[in-house]
Order: structure tokens, then sequence, then C-alpha cells
């Protein structure tokens, strides 16, 4: 796997197995396209309108269910070699194919006049779906740990300050992918700010 040449945080835990296994579990769990889901169900509570669940299951179905498909598909032709992509180079065309279903995701939103929530995610998600990829050219910056921040400024624009609670899943996501030898501590570092700072910036710039 591909790791910058600084010290390796890993180091820094225990070499018990169940602690790997706990590692794993945690980053099954809380993979961006289950964390994505959960963005979703959680704006669309906050959508009074009839027609918000159909918005969330086209939305879900463009921008998380396709692109997981596509990556089942990649990985049971041996395309890549892990469903997570922990290989770098093998994250470009699943992250390309994520874009293109985001674009359209959100010229539909736009054209039939979505709630801005829908229309908040959809630009939060391409935006940082572009940047992802721009930097995956160079660098492996974590997918997981920048699905988390996105996660968390979401609930916290929708909620207030009482969902900052949630912001424990970053540490929690960023040790899993540590220990797992994913990522470098920048790297979750650097996933995490990107992730936060562009779901916050698009809220205030679509309310």
């Amino acid at each position: 796997m591909e790791l910058d040449k600084e010290l390796n945080p890993y180091t820094l835990f225990p070499g018990f197995g169940w602690v790997e296994g706990l590692a794993r579990l945690v980053s099954a769990l809380t993979s961006p396209p289950i964390l994505a889901i959960a963005g979703v169900v959680i704006a669309t509570q906050t959508v009074a309108k009839s027609t918000a669940w159909a918005w969330a299951a086209f939305i879900l179905l463009l921008s998380v269910i396709l692109p997981l498909l596509y990556v089942s598909w990649l990985l049971r032709a041996g395309k890549v070699k892990s469903f997570h992509l922990d290989v770098r180079e093998e994250r470009k065309r699943p992250l390309l194919f994520l874009l293109f279903n985001i674009v359209l995701v959100w010229a539909v939103l736009i054209i039939a006049g979505a709630s801005n929530v829908f229309l908040m995610i959809a630009t939060a998600g391409l935006v940082l779906g572009a940047l992802m990829y721009l930097v995956t050219l160079y660098w492996k910056i974590s997918g997981h740990c920048a699905a988390a921040g996105g996660l968390t400024a979401l609930t916290c624009m929708l909620f207030g300050q009482e969902a900052m609670v949630l912001s424990i899943i970053i540490p929690i996501v960023a040790w899993s992918r540590l220990r797992l030898r994913s990522h470098t501590l920048s790297q979750t570092v650097a996933g995490a700010i990107l992730g936060d700072v562009i779901f916050a910036l698009t809220f205030y710039m679509v309310k």
C-alpha cells in the first residue's frame, strides 16, 4: 500500500489481533458510501416537502448505489485489489465515474427546482469529489476522513452546536485508517479538513 515517507502512526498501536479486527470493522462501517447514505437520510428529515424521500432515493441511486456497483464490477474484473481502493492509482476511474453521476444529479436538481438542502449536498459532493480526484493524481488523501468531516459539517449546519458531538467520528475513522496502514496521519487530517471545509462553505453559499 502506498504511504508517505513519514513516520507511520501505526507503530503507536499495540499489535493485538482484535485491535486490527476492530479497525477493519470501523473502517467498513464508516466507509464513504455508508456515511454518504447517513448524510442524505439525516438531511432529508429536515425537508418538509412530500417529494423529499423520492429525491433522496434519486440522489443515493446515482451517487452511491451505481458507483458501488461500478467498483464491485472492477473488483470482480480484477481491475482493483480492494473494495476500499487502497491503491491510489486504482481510485481514478471510480472517482471519475462518481463525478459524472454527481454532475447529473446536480443538473437534475437545478432544473427541477429541488430543495436547497439537496442542492447543497450535491454541490458539496461535486466540489469535494473534484478536489479529491485532483489530489489523488499526486497523493493518497483519505476518502474515509473526508466523508467523516463532511458528515460532521453537514449535521452541525443543519442542527446547530448540539450536533458537534458527532465530530468524535473523525478521530475514530482516522484511527482505523492508520491502524490498517491505509493512510498516514497527514492524509487523514487533510481528508477530514477538506470534507469539513467544503461542506461548511457550500452550506453558507447555497442556503
